[in-house]
């Protein structure tokens, strides 16, 4: 079985990036599937081919270079390959590379498939969906590909994100506290809310606890300037190419997107793994994930009072903390580990071949 996988970017703190690190590095163990991943930029080529992956740079498959002549050369490009190492599926991670995969495999005996991590806005000349069958990795993306006519429940796949999980981490019991929010820094992801929420901490609690945003983006200079005016002294740690050990030295985990396009965020994943309490907004889906007051905590949208008050109490409650913490790493570890997600995949490629 050999599998292309196609996808617009590789970035240290992307987290379809990460979903293909994981989901690749498993995939290439076993013996009867050859994986080979074909990408447009970015910086964290070195992290697959480390774990010797094989890489090819394709620059016109990334969309921010998109033009009619890259995207027919990219179309030819991705034949050729295909036909050159017999791949049987091509599977897609963003719908620019879906719609070129598409395109190529007209000329193919393969079958094309498609990883939604989100549900984007149908914006733009090309379809967002644009393949045999598809993978979701959360339920309702699942239910909006069925409801919207867009695949048959029969070719459509709830699979989980997942990724690898060490029991030798404890929770952490450190002074200071160190509270992380980490993305990229967009208004959807909603930092400015989390800011917020800091600022309005007692005084008596925020000066024992060391707070960081992870991450680099277009609203870099905004948030820091907000974070100046509200005195937060919160830690600006840049583009962090090693989160997970930053999540080793944290307890506590925000993700404040104020957006509904989320679908599973690796971010919430690998915090388990790194036994944070994770605090994350209401976005849709998030009850895929999270069970508010059971194994995480959950806040409204754009609501800093109400992030405010569930970082108090987290902060005041250690031991309902500690026990949220330690059911969510069981939790993740069941449902979103690696090896699951690698076998599930595997059973979805040998179905659709047959």
């Amino acid at each position: 079985m050999n599998i292309l996988y196609l996808t617009n970017q590789l970035n240290y703190t992307d987290g379809v990036s990460t979903h293909l690190f994981y989901l690749l590095k498993h995939l290439k163990t076993m013996r009867d599937v050859n994986v080979f991943l074909m990408y447009g930029e970015g910086d964290a080529a070195d992290k697959f081919i480390n774990e010797n992956i094989y890489l090819k740079h394709e620059r016109k498959l990334d969309h921010s270079v998109r033009s009619i002549s890259n995207y027919s050369s990219a179309i030819y490009t991705v034949y050729g390959f295909c036909r050159q190492n017999k791949i049987n599926i091509i599977h897609s991670h963003n719908h620019y590379s879906s719609s070129i995969a598409k395109h190529a495999s007209v000329f193919l005996n393969v079958k094309t498939v498609q990883t939604n991590h989100g549900i984007i806005p149908g914006e733009g000349r090309l379809n967002h969906f644009n393949a045999d069958y598809y993978i979701a990795v959360n339920d309702r993306i699942k239910k909006f590909i069925i409801e919207n006519n867009i695949a048959g429940k029969n070719n459509v796949r709830l699979i989980y994100n997942g990724i690898d999980f060490d029991d030798s981490i404890c929770i952490k019991n450190k002074s200071p506290l160190r509270i992380i929010a980490a993305s990229r820094f967009e208004k959807s992801k909603g930092l400015n809310t989390f800011i917020l929420a800091v600022s309005k901490l007692p005084e008596s609690l925020r000066k024992n606890i060391e707070i960081i945003i992870a991450g680099e983006g277009s609203l870099e200079k905004e948030l820091k300037e907000s974070d100046k005016k509200l005195k937060t002294g919160i830690i600006f740690s840049g583009n962090d190419k090693e989160l997970r050990k930053k999540l080793d030295q944290t307890s506590i985990f925000v993700i404040a997107s104020n957006t509904d396009t989320e679908g599973l965020p690796m971010t919430i994943i690998e915090a388990a793994a790194s036994r944070n309490l994770v605090v994350s907004s209401d976005f849709a889906g998030v009850t895929d994930i999270l069970k508010n007051g059971t194994d995480g905590l959950i806040f409204k949208r754009n609501d800093s009072d109400d992030l405010a008050s569930k970082l108090i109490f987290a902060l005041t409650n250690k031991e309902l903390s500690d026990k949220m913490t330690s059911v969510f790493y069981e939790k993740a570890k069941r449902n979103f580990n690696s090896g699951l997600m690698c076998s599930e995949h595997v059973n979805f490629y040998r179905e659709i071949l047959k």
